[in-house]
């Protein structure tokens, strides 16, 4: 008969006991991370604690011995770190005129060419020339008082684009021709409040640098 049919206890006891050797692995498993990770605290804490008592010893050492050995050593180490200092003080101007020998002179000044066309206004720089000569200024400033009217409210994009220079020069006169136009602009009442962006162009052309003056639309 069915209700005297024995019943089997192991498939449970089985899920049971596998319940309990997981849970036991994963503790496990934490045990020995913090475990690690404690050990590696004890370890930095105590090379930190020698290497004090180290320096504690050698002070001690230094301040029991003789005060005569004990200033003899001080000074050598004042003129060692004199000297070093020396060392970087030489090295420092070197440094700095080599890096100083690829940059161009903050302001250049020369004689550009200027020709204008439908909106956009294109400055031609000669080789390392950074700024306006008192002639290109002039003629600049009659353009823009011819197009006063047009410019009036008007967005305005300088391009700034790299002549013939090495890239890092190219690159910093580049700016400086664009700061330049871009004061310029903003010393003219009508262009004063107007929105002018400079952005800095990697030339796809061989020749000296250029800035063009492109006013769009409001």
């Amino acid at each position: 008969m069915e209700g005297s049919r024995e019943q089997n206890y192991w498939p449970g006891f089985v899920d049971a006991l596998s319940n309990v050797v997981l849970t036991l692995v994963f503790v496990l498993v934490v045990f020995v991370f913090a475990l690690v990770m404690a050990s590696n605290k004890v370890e930095r804490k105590a090379a930190e604690m020698v290497q004090a008592a180290h320096e504690k010893a050698e002070l001690a050492a230094a301040t029991a011995g003789d005060p005569t050995k004990t200033i003899i050593t001080l000074r050598e180490k004042l003129t060692q770190a004199e000297a070093e200092i020396k060392n970087l003080k030489q090295k420092l101007p070197s440094e700095e005129s080599e890096r100083s020998s690829d940059k161009p002179s903050l302001v250049v000044f020369g004689a550009v060419k200027i020709i204008q066309s439908l909106g956009k206004i294109t400055v031609y720089y000669p080789n390392a020339v950074s700024d306006l000569d008192e002639r290109s200024r002039v003629e600049l400033v009659g353009i823009l008082d011819n197009l006063k009217a047009v410019m009036k409210g008007k967005k305005i994009t300088l391009y700034s684009h790299t002549g013939i220079e090495s890239f890092s020069a190219a690159r910093r006169l580049a700016y400086y021709r664009a700061m330049g136009i871009r004061n310029l602009l903003l010393g003219r009442p009508e262009l004063s409040s107007a929105p002018i962006a400079s952005r800095i162009e990697q030339s796809k052309e061989s020749g000296n640098g250029r800035v063009e003056i492109v006013y769009g639309e409001k």
